[in-house]
């Protein structure tokens, strides 16, 4: 999947596609498959992105506008994004999760305000339009363990 995207992203016109890459080189195997496993963990729970994010705050909510406080993300779930001083937030909802061995890919859309009331699903809450989607995705090969974000 990881190959796949990085291949749409190669080969996208200018300014179509975004691509973020991260990568780091274990002495060992093992040592890089437990960075890969703790992660994994990580980008599951939306309090460690709100922990080691800078300049943007997360929540996550149910596809029905509950908030999921200390629950792993799921597909169908909301995440809501803050960016600190924009004093508005953007929606995304978890499309896909592929969670193989050696690959994890969380995919976000844009999506609408689950906590409106009431909510109205034809107004998307992104910077993004509604056809955009956002690829968050971990890799590990032998003892190379990559992150990547990938907009195509």
């Amino acid at each position: 999947m990881i190959e796949t995207l990085l291949e749409a992203a190669n080969s996208a016109s200018e300014g179509d596609t975004s691509l973020n890459l991260a990568k780091g080189q274990l002495s060992e195997e093992q040592a890089a498959g437990e960075v890969f496993e703790i992660t994994r963990a990580r980008l599951l729970q939306i309090e460690e992105w709100k922990k080691n994010s800078t300049v943007t705050d997360y929540d996550l909510f149910s596809g029905r506008g509950d908030p999921m406080n200390g629950e792993e993300i799921e597909v169908g779930s909301l995440i809501r994004i803050a960016l600190y001083g924009s004093g508005k937030y953007d929606w995304v909802r978890v499309q896909s999760i592929i969670n193989d061995p050696e690959e994890f890919v969380i995919t976000v859309k844009p999506s609408h305000d689950s906590t409106a009331t009431p909510p109205d699903p034809a107004s998307i809450s992104h910077f993004f339009g509604p056809q955009a989607s956002n690829n968050l995705c971990l890799q590990l090969n032998e003892k190379t363990v990559a992150l990547v974000c990938h907009r195509p």
